[in-house]
């Protein structure tokens, strides 16, 4: 597993966006969720076959991005991310990403459950 240390830490949160679940039609499941940074987008994708999370980085190139709007989340815009933790399961896959802003507190996670991401924010 990489270390996103140095690509992630720290930066601003510029937004958000996604591809809803054709899966799990349950609020907040997704195909892909994107969080926005500064200088990187990262990429939150299931893996079906385990229910792992694949990561993938990217830089914004692009400054015509679409962001989302959800209430959920506008709150964190422009906030930094503290830290973050990759979890890792009592089976041994990765399925869960929880990121901290502002405190070493936990404030919202990325899981993969079920075929789809589902994002929980506190």
């Amino acid at each position: 597993m990489s270390n996103y240390n140095e690509l992630i830490l720290p930066q601003q949160i510029k937004g958000f966006t996604y591809v809803e679940s054709d899966f799990d039609n349950s609020e907040q499941s997704f195909d892909c969720f994107s969080l926005v940074l500064a200088f990187q987008t990262i990429d939150f994708l299931p893996i079906v076959d385990t229910d792992e999370i694949e990561i993938r980085i990217r830089k914004n190139d692009d400054t015509s991005i679409e962001y989302i709007s959800n209430q959920d989340w506008n709150e964190y815009i422009g906030k930094e991310i503290k830290t973050f933790w990759k979890c890792i399961n009592s089976q041994g896959y990765f399925d869960l990403f929880i990121f901290s802003i502002d405190s070493l507190t936990p404030t919202f996670s990325i899981l993969s459950e079920g075929s789809s991401i589902k994002v929980i924010a506190r």
